[in-house]
């Protein structure tokens, strides 16, 4: 995840512990409470979509991981039988110049067909006697995985996008509230002072401090204007 996005959603989960702790100094008539709720919302849905991508990012690594290897190992047995074929005088045999999973699929299903009427030639030239079976293996090792990948990769494509999606929206409703903090606390020096903490996001590298309670007296003091 960019450092960008980490900042923001570490920023609302400031912003919503604070507007948790400074909920009373907000009149009833305020829409307070009702913005503080969907922050806290978004907060515990970013977290879980934000872990799902550190999840899902490890499954991406380990299916590509595997999907590699699946490739080299179709790749590795074209090879040994377009060797040999060549000192068989063999020329229907030969790899694809293109090494993507389409063309080494149907390289090798054709190698599986062809060789059949030469099969007994190849395992005199020193091929494993199920080296057709082998191959035919290899061809669904590698379809496999490559399905596996492509569910990875929509996977994480997905929980990305909820979490842009559910992130924009926090920030939409931050902006209401940080309308209603300013319109409803601004003569206070110290709970404003709070605020400005817990809504600035941090530079990469650095740690933004916690934003400190308000003092009883000024607490009962922006209550009391509230009211």
């Amino acid at each position: 995840m960019k450092s960008d996005k980490i900042q923001q959603q570490q920023m609302l989960e400031r912003v919503f512990n604070w507007g948790q702790t400074h909920i009373e100094l907000f009149p009833d008539s305020s829409s307070a409470p009702e913005v503080i709720t969907a922050l806290g919302s978004a907060t515990e849905k970013l977290k879980t979509l934000s872990s799902q991508q550190v999840w899902g990012h490890g499954l991406l690594q380990q299916s590509g991981n595997s999907h590699a290897e699946a490739r080299k190992a179709v790749k590795s047995k074209l090879e040994r039988i377009t060797h040999t074929a060549r000192v068989l005088n063999l020329d229907q045999f030969y790899t694809p110049k293109q090494k993507t999973d389409k063309a080494l699929i149907a390289a090798a299903l054709a190698f599986a067909e062809q060789v059949q009427p030469f099969k007994k030639d190849f395992i005199k030239r020193g091929l494993p006697l199920d080296f057709v079976e082998s191959l035919t293996a290899a061809v669904e090792d590698l379809q496999r995985s490559a399905l596996q990948q492509n569910s990875s990769k929509g996977a994480q494509s997905s929980s990305i996008a909820e979490f842009n999606k559910t992130l924009a929206k926090a920030l939409v409703d931050l902006k209401q509230f940080d309308a209603i903090v300013k319109n409803t606390l601004s003569d206070n020096a110290g709970v404003m002072a709070s605020w400005k903490i817990a809504r600035k996001i941090a530079r990469p590298g650095t740690k933004a401090a916690a934003a400190p309670a308000a003092p009883p007296a000024e607490t009962a003091m922006a209550k009391t204007a509230g009211a």
